[in-house]
């Protein structure tokens, strides 16, 4: 829930994270608060950039949206990534839910992507 009231935050703003995974979220030291970590990707809002005519695609494409995967930057995307992450974190063993899907799909999701357009 702390994850999405950041989340939240940030996208009011109009900024999209770009690369949440679970090695982006981390523990507040000596507590239980959750904190989303490395902004270094985050990008302005799809409506934002078409604003500023600029659309990047980065971060980890395993986590990554389909939109994101082709260029599009949207807060949607952040909740795709959230999405995965819970889907990890609540199917033991810990797995990503797209593993088993066909070979060339989970290839193409794996290759370190960067768009623009």
């Amino acid at each position: 829930m702390q994850v999405l009231r950041g989340l939240a935050h940030v996208h009011a703003r109009h900024v999209v994270h770009c690369d949440l995974k679970p090695g982006n979220l981390f523990f507040a030291r000596g507590s239980s608060v959750v904190k989303t970590g490395d902004f270094g990707l985050a990008r302005r809002s799809a409506s934002a950039a078409r604003a500023e005519g600029r659309f990047d695609c980065v971060g980890t494409p395993t986590y990554a949206a389909p939109e994101q995967q082709r260029g599009e930057v949207t807060c949607a995307s952040d909740m795709f990534s959230v999405g995965i992450i819970l889907y990890e974190v609540r199917t033991p063993p810990l797995r990503h839910p797209f593993v088993e899907t066909h070979k060339h799909g989970v290839y193409r999701a794996q290759q370190p992507t960067t768009c623009s357009r």
